[in-house]
């Protein structure tokens, strides 16, 4: 009893939370649910314009208990410059209520914004692009090492932006265990984040993000090859207290551009977690707009390449 007290103690210590028990009023609403057509490109172009398909068009897939509001800055940015047009999807069970939370799985994550990806697709937006951030990583390679893009336009680019393959969290592998005892686990939240992400994690999610990391580990041990024409960049903090730096290092190793070259890795000085957004943070300095500033300006240049 006191070992599992313990390991118990240590999952809420490196989650920085408490335990909790949420009341079902718990949710995050996101506004894309009521108004898609200003989050969703295939909504919002309810009528064939050729000129907007060969636009470069990015498929933003955020992290694991967020929403779409994680890429509202890059959106905002792109929208100002007229370098791309972003699409912000939300990933199944996010956004919504507490217990949609807790009952969909991995899968269920990946889902909406593949299903984004392949109606645009579908359309023939022909300059396909994706984004992703955190958790949305493994997701987004899951899909490439199950070949799902094999039977529609691939993306020409995509960006990774703090990838979590391995936790920092080290004890992540123990939630199994910690929910014999916990139903949730709470992180700090500003006021602003507290609109936009699950401050509290039920145990089965933290349960789906173990299962999918652990499955993907594997995916990039066998090897995963993209699409033909897809080139790959991997942006990771090196002070990172959710995804460790490692994790880049395993992308490297395991999946390769379509040509079968290496991808490429920038390892950038930050201590964020997705240190591309900056909106809602307690504490965001000079040199993290810099650098946000930077990595968006690239990304345009990378998005804008044929």
């Amino acid at each position: 009893m006191k070992t599992l007290a313990l390991w118990t103690l240590c999952v809420g210590c490196i989650l920085s939370s408490s335990c909790s028990s949420p009341t079902n009023t718990d949710a995050v609403n996101d506004v894309s649910l009521a108004d898609p057509g200003a989050y969703l490109i295939s909504v919002h172009d309810s009528v064939d314009n050729d000129s907007l398909k060969r636009l470069p068009t990015v498929v933003a897939f955020h992290g694991f208990s967020a929403s779409t509001y994680e890429w509202w800055e890059y959106r905002d940015h792109s929208d100002s410059v007229g370098s791309a047009r972003v699409s912000l999807p939300l990933l199944g069970g996010h956004g919504r209520t507490y217990e949609d939370f807790r009952k969909a799985t991995w899968e269920d994550w990946q889902a909406e914004p593949l299903a984004e990806y392949k109606a645009l697709s579908d359309r023939g937006y022909s300059n396909l692009n994706v984004v992703c951030s955190s958790t949305g990583c493994p997701l987004l390679i899951d899909a490439i090492k199950h070949g799902w893009f094999a039977d529609k336009i691939a993306p020409h680019h995509v960006v990774m932006i703090d990838p979590i393959i391995f936790p920092s969290a080290k004890v992540l592998t123990l939630v199994d265990i910690a929910g014999l005892v916990l139903n949730s686990a709470s992180t700090e939240c500003t006021d602003t984040e507290k609109s936009y992400w699950f401050c509290t994690r039920p145990v089965e999610a933290l349960n789906q993000l173990q299962n999918v990391l652990t499955y993907v580990r594997g995916e990039l041990e066998d090897g995963v090859q993209a699409p033909d024409s897809t080139q790959i960049i991997v942006f990771k903090s090196i002070h990172d207290g959710s995804a460790d730096p490692v994790s880049a290092l395993a992308i490297y190793q395991g999946l390769r551009n379509g040509d079968g070259s290496h991808i490429e890795v920038q390892m950038v000085k930050s201590s964020l977690h997705v240190f591309t957004r900056g909106a809602g943070r307690a504490k965001w300095t000079t040199d993290d707009e810099a650098l946000q500033i930077k990595t968006f300006t690239e990304m345009d240049s990378i998005f804008n390449a044929r």
